[in-house]
């Protein structure tokens, strides 16, 4: 078979949607001879893509490549599938945050887009891969899609986030961020309503402990509000905001943070929470949506309105030498249930199950 997969969400500065989409490519290539795959890269546009840009790539440059290349199965492992297409139709559809929490999205095409666009568009395709099991539910409750259509696949942490004992290295990166002879609690996410952040400065404004909180995320239409809450609190000394980083330096702030906190409200997987798990740093997360699931027992999980809650869990792991070393071990070894190996195997058997498209030349 010929399979084609879009691979637009590796452009620019990639988020979640572009390291899905690359860890994929990389490990279905390594295990899969048979077949032959056709990488579609957006020409048209450099970078992160806007909405309407996107739409046209969606609906008309792709829709061309996937004739003029003969393509039996068609995979879109983030944004939306074109609706004219020949091939047989793959999409992976991570959540219904757009559905869920409209106000993540400011603008009315961001809005459209996530919120109706984009999940009715994905109800036309032959399968629908998702992260959990809870977006699973969404789906087929929001969109009504039968439940045989919807296979759950789980992430899995890239090979380049692992424990690191180079204390050279470790150094190194806290001097750049300011974080040298400084105990750090770190977040790593979107900056957006969902993850709840401004509850976690809340717990900051009283936190008796000297640990800053470094939060590393791409810079949204969100962050100058976030700045502002922090001026506004007088936590310019606690809170360090680095922006989008690359992985190399990611990892590094990960081995050395002291705990890894992720308050979020709403998650079709929470990559960041296995990201670090796989680092060995202990985690404080949320006990809704996803998050039970990826977690397990090997995190601390909290219901993610009560400051209190995150509060005293985030100051009981510090405190305990011992929880922080049992929660260090726990999750190395719920790391290590996931992987790209089998991510790959379970997307490649979704592939082979759908009977192929019958070009005539």
């Amino acid at each position: 078979m010929r399979i084609g997969i879009d691979i637009q969400s590796t452009t620019g500065k990639p988020s979640g949607l572009g390291f899905y989409t690359s860890n994929l490519v990389t490990a279905i290539q390594q295990i899969d001879s048979e077949n032959e795959y056709i990488l579609i890269k957006n020409n048209f546009f450099c970078g992160n893509l806007s909405t309407p840009k996107r739409i046209f790539w969606e609906q008309v440059a792709l829709p061309t490549q996937i004739f003029n290349k003969r393509i039996d199965v068609l995979h879109i492992p983030g944004f939306a599938p074109p609706l004219i297409r020949k091939s047989k139709l793959v999409v992976t559809l991570h959540d219904l945050i757009g559905i869920r929490m409209p106000e993540n999205n400011l603008s009315p095409f961001s809005r459209f887009y996530w919120g109706k666009y984009l999940p009715g568009v994905t109800k036309t395709a032959d399968i629908i891969i998702t992260d959990s099991q809870h977006s699973r539910n969404d789906i087929v409750e929001l969109l009504k899609v039968p439940e045989e259509r919807v296979k759950v696949i789980y992430l899995a942490a890239g090979k380049e986030f692992y424990q690191i004992n180079s204390k050279e290295n470790l150094k190194k990166i806290k001097i750049k961020y300011g974080l040298d002879n400084c105990p750090y609690v770190l977040y790593v996410g979107n900056i957006e309503p969902r993850k709840n952040l401004v509850r976690l400065l809340d717990v900051w404004q009283n936190f008796p402990l000297p640990h800053k909180l470094v939060i590393t995320g791409a810079k949204t239409k969100f962050s100058e509000n976030l700045v502002k809450i922090i001026v506004e609190k007088k936590l310019g000394n606690k809170i360090i905001i680095t922006n989008y980083i690359p992985t190399e330096e990611l990892v590094l702030l990960y081995n050395g943070a002291s705990l890894f906190v992720y308050p979020s409200l709403y998650e079709g997987f929470g990559l960041p929470v296995l990201d670090a798990m796989s680092c060995g740093v202990p985690v404080v997360t949320s006990n809704v949506t996803s998050l039970p699931e990826i977690v397990g027992d090997a995190g601390i999980m909290v219901n993610p309105t009560s400051i209190e809650e995150l509060s005293n869990s985030i100051i009981k792991v510090l405190t305990s030498t011992a929880l922080h070393k049992e929660l260090s071990k726990k999750g190395l070894l719920q790391s290590k249930k996931f992987s790209w190996q089998k991510v790959a195997k379970e997307t490649l058997d979704v592939y082979n199950d759908l009977p192929p498209k019958k070009w005539t030349h």
